[in-house]
């Protein structure tokens, strides 16, 4: 009775935790690239195979997670729905880089 317990509770909490590993993966993944510009960061992101192979493994890691909790049998529209949102924390990141440099504000707090 526990192991069935046990494997109802990983088929529950899969999904999710597919999510939250993809997001925190690739934004580990983002943030040891050497250079936190904008422009850098794309152009290292998507014209580097390795990190171009790196972050389409993310968006489809993220994108199993998300359909799999979307249960919406009958919407293929609501699908393609959640599948626009797979590079929204891809998107956060780039855009939000500028912000968080701690040499621009090392001054403020002195």
């Amino acid at each position: 009775m526990l192991h069935i317990r046990s494997l109802q509770f990983a088929d529950y909490v899969f999904p999710y935790a597919s999510v939250v590993l993809s997001v925190v993966s690739s934004t580990v993944q983002y943030a040891i690239t050497p250079d936190q510009t904008v422009s850098k960061l794309c152009r290292k992101l998507f014209t580097s195979p390795h990190s171009l192979t790196i972050l389409l493994l993310h968006w489809l890691v993220l994108a199993f997670g998300v359909l799999s909790l979307a249960h919406f049998p009958s919407l293929i529209a609501s699908y393609a729905v959640f599948l626009s949102c797979i590079p929204v924390p891809t998107v956060v990141y780039i855009s939000t880089i500028r912000f968080t440099d701690p040499t621009k504000y090392y001054d403020y707090f002195e």
